[in-house]
């Protein structure tokens, strides 16, 4: 088992980090007496969130042979950075997370945002036109009643 760090600040910073750790990993596994065919991914709060990134995105696609990365673990992560909030009050929280984080970090490109929400690159894989699920209205759920 490898526990890498990373850079703080901005998202190629981090995600240029991970990469290289896992590259690493994979290349270094036998020397430690890991089986480099076993290869599997776990993080905790903004490692799972870049824990699934590297699954599910780009990141390592050129470095790695497809199916390199046997599964992933997420444990309590942000798995979309648009309106990852749910629950009471998650207007207000969403709000200020945007303020506090996502905005400094990431801006308010849905592309980018697409990138590094792990949930947008699975719909997109599956099929979905859209990375984000639109906004529900009230309004709209209510009409089938």
């Amino acid at each position: 088992m490898a526990t890498p760090s990373y850079r703080l600040g901005s998202s190629e910073c981090y995600m240029d980090d991970a990469k290289k750790a896992v590259v690493w990993a994979h290349e270094n596994a036998a020397r430690f007496g890991a089986d480099p065919d076993r290869l599997y991914l776990c993080g905790h709060s903004a490692g799972g969130n870049i824990a699934t990134l590297l699954a599910t995105g780009p990141w390592i696609a050129s470095l790695l042979e497809a199916g390199t990365v046997k599964g992933v673990i997420g444990m309590s992560g942000v798995y979309t950075v648009l309106r990852p909030m749910g629950g009471p009050l998650s207007s207000m929280k969403n709000r200020l997370y945007d303020r506090m984080y996502r905005l400094p970090v990431f801006g308010d490109e849905p592309s980018t945002l697409a990138k590094h929400s792990p949930t947008a690159l699975l719909r997109l894989t599956s099929g979905a036109s859209e990375p984000f699920r639109p906004r529900c209205a009230i309004s709209e759920v209510m009409s089938d009643f």
